[in-house]
């Protein structure tokens, strides 16, 4: 290895080709040695990391928590339960009672506005029955105005 050429401070001259390169020589030479032993350290770990597998629940080398993971895993065995589809339940009766209130109000065109519609819309069966017999009664009490 060549000593290295000690670099004054700035003069007026210029150095020559020889002195840079004598100046230059040790850190590549360093440069290049740390690059091989970089490149040598990821084979390495290469190897190592493809030698053991990595935990498929945790993503860890060894795995962390081997009983934990082995939990997860039976957890994740087990079939999921069947998805339970949500029963109607029935129209409330303040709705019904919201909607004979307009109509006792405003007549049987109450049943033409937008809001009354959008309530009978979401009434069952059930309800639309209750709705019309009493709506019947009222006009056959002549208590609102067939329209």
């Amino acid at each position: 290895m060549t000593v290295p050429a000690v670099i004054t401070a700035p003069s007026e001259r210029l150095f020559t080709v020889a002195e840079v390169t004598a100046a230059i020589d040790p850190w590549r030479a360093m440069l290049t040695e740390a690059h091989v032993r970089i490149t040598w350290l990821i084979r390495e770990n290469r190897r190592l990391r493809s030698a053991h597998l990595l935990c498929d629940m945790c993503g860890a080398q060894p795995c962390v928590n081997p009983s934990f993971c082995a939990a997860c895993r039976a957890a994740e065995a087990k079939p999921a339960p069947p998805k339970l589809r949500p029963q109607p339940r029935p129209t409330p009766q303040t709705l019904v009672e919201a909607i004979m209130y307009c109509v006792r109000e405003h007549g049987v065109k109450a049943l033409k506005e937008p809001k009354v519609k959008s309530w009978l819309h979401e009434c069952d069966a059930a309800a639309k029955a209750q709705i019309n017999a009493r709506i019947q009664k009222l006009i056959e009490a002549k208590r609102i105005a067939h329209d």
